[in-house]
């Protein structure tokens, strides 16, 4: 009996260790989905995560939901980025080209077998997937006339992620500040980006605000 026991207590004791190893970064779970007066910036990480996956679902038209169960399922957010701009220029869909950088370990050598060149420069690409999904998103939001490369530059050089710079970018396009006057309002602890959605009335219909936000989209097909 007693060795029943511990054995269940060990059980446990290992099954909530390897519960609490498993990185954050890849539940994309959120707590707090509404902007609470109360506390201000609890939702603000859901913010700024559903503002990435709505850009990156209206660009390249896909359902919302593929984007999320794919980050719930433990695909990096900048990978799928690379994978819908890739798939874009082939006849491989986003999921054969996850899995191909999965074997290969890298996005170059997937991009160089298909002759993918991502851009509309010849600049080398960079191996790095955090780097190729910011190159990615920068082409996007500039070719779809949300802001200018200077812009988007500046937001990097002052520490952004790239989560913000959309997100600071998509509010200034309905907004009368411009996208660095908005995260430095954050980063300065002025507003959280909760506050400054529910100011601009956005906060309680996101569905409505997103749809006006992005309403000019020109979406990019892939298979």
């Amino acid at each position: 009996m007693m060795r029943t026991f511990l054995f269940l207590l060990i059980f446990s004791l290992a099954a909530t260790s390897a519960v609490a190893a498993i990185p954050t970064i890849n539940c994309h779970c959120f707590q707090d989905r509404a902007f609470d007066p109360a506390n201000p910036s609890a939702a603000d990480q859901y913010y700024l995560a559903t503002t990435q996956n709505r850009l990156l679902a209206a660009v390249f038209d896909q359902p919302r939901r593929n984007i999320v169960v794919a980050k719930q399922k433990g695909t990096e957010g900048d990978d799928l980025w690379v994978a819908y701009r890739a798939s874009a220029e082939t006849d491989l869909s986003p999921n054969d080209l996850l899995r191909e950088k999965k074997e290969q370990g890298a996005w170059l050598p997937v991009l160089k077998a298909y002759n993918i060149s991502l851009t509309q420069t010849d600049s080398a690409l960079p191996n790095d997937s955090r780097e190729l999904a910011r190159l990615i998103s920068t082409e996007i939001l500039v070719g779809q006339g949300f802001a200018d490369h200077e812009t988007i530059e500046s937001l990097y050089a002052a520490g952004a992620e790239q989560k913000e710079v959309i997100c600071a970018t998509l509010l200034a396009s309905v907004s009368d500040r411009n996208a660095g006057e908005i995260r430095q309002s954050v980063t300065q602890g002025l507003y959280t980006w909760g506050q400054i959605f529910s100011d601009l009335g956005l906060a309680s219909d996101l569905d409505a605000s997103f749809q006006r936000m992005l309403a000019g989209i020109t979406p990019v097909k892939t298979p």
